[in-house]
């Protein structure tokens, strides 16, 4: 009977040590998925930060090309309103004479648009 009391005893020692092997597996596993998802967390912050910092730069990109398109429709505002049309005459007539050849090629595709417009 000694020899089974032995016996159980040296069976209940090895559970306990799988046991604690066991604890300590699951431990490492437990440690190395926290370390897995708190990269992984990080990573996604920087990627998050990467993108509000494009968009940033793109609403600031936007933002500037409206305030030029802005400022370029206020000034022929205020250039309507300061010309009359003999002063807008006088303004196209000495444009057209300091750039005669882009003036004819401006005359030309606008004459050419015009024919294609009334013919169709």
């Amino acid at each position: 009977m000694a020899n089974v009391a032995k016996e159980a005893h040296d069976v209940k020692t090895k559970g306990q040590e799988l046991a604690h092997e066991a604890k300590d597996v699951v431990s490492a596993g437990v440690d190395k998925a926290k370390e897995l998802a708190s990269a992984a967390g990080h990573q996604a912050k920087e990627l998050g930060r990467a993108a509000m910092d494009r968009a940033d730069d793109a609403v600031t990109s936007v933002g500037s090309g409206i305030r030029t398109v802005g400022d370029t429709i206020e000034q022929g505002g205020k250039y309507l309103q300061d010309r009359d049309l003999s002063g807008m005459a006088t303004d196209l007539g000495s444009l057209i004479k300091r750039n005669p050849v882009p003036a004819v090629l401006v005359g030309l595709c606008v004459g050419f648009l015009l024919a294609r417009a009334f013919r169709s």
